[in-house]
């Protein structure tokens, strides 16, 4: 069975970009473009990982992660995806339970891949 991904990307050129890299692999994906959106959906489904932009509309990226941190009966697989690359965001990040933290610009779609397997593969 294939990882399922939630992926919570607000930029349309960028969701299409990983959308196309994702189903390509294999993967399940569900896409929401906006924070409110994100939780809900984690909130209601079962995915391997979230992969989880911070500068998103209506709710941003570190209230999502907080938000799902308060859910004591599911354990949230989180790895921030995003370009902000300055220190306080990654340990904002890591102290609200990520797994992970990725800068967008700074990955190739196939090293996005290899980051991806490492968080996926049980």
């Amino acid at each position: 069975m294939a990882a399922s991904i939630l992926l919570v990307e607000d930029d349309e050129n960028t969701r299409v970009l990983y959308e196309e890299i994702f189903k390509k692999e294999g993967y399940e994906l569900t896409v929401a473009v906006d924070g409110e959106s994100a939780v809900s959906l984690a909130l209601r489904g079962s995915f391997n990982l979230i992969l989880l932009d911070i500068m998103l509309p209506k709710r941003d990226g570190f209230s999502v992660l907080e938000e799902l941190s308060k859910d004591t009966e599911k354990k949230y697989r989180v790895v921030m995806l995003t370009n902000l690359s300055h220190d306080s965001a990654t340990k904002q990040a890591r102290n609200l339970g990520a797994l992970g933290y990725i800068v967008k610009s700074a990955v190739t779609p196939q090293k996005l891949l290899e980051e991806v397997k490492k968080y996926t593969v049980k």
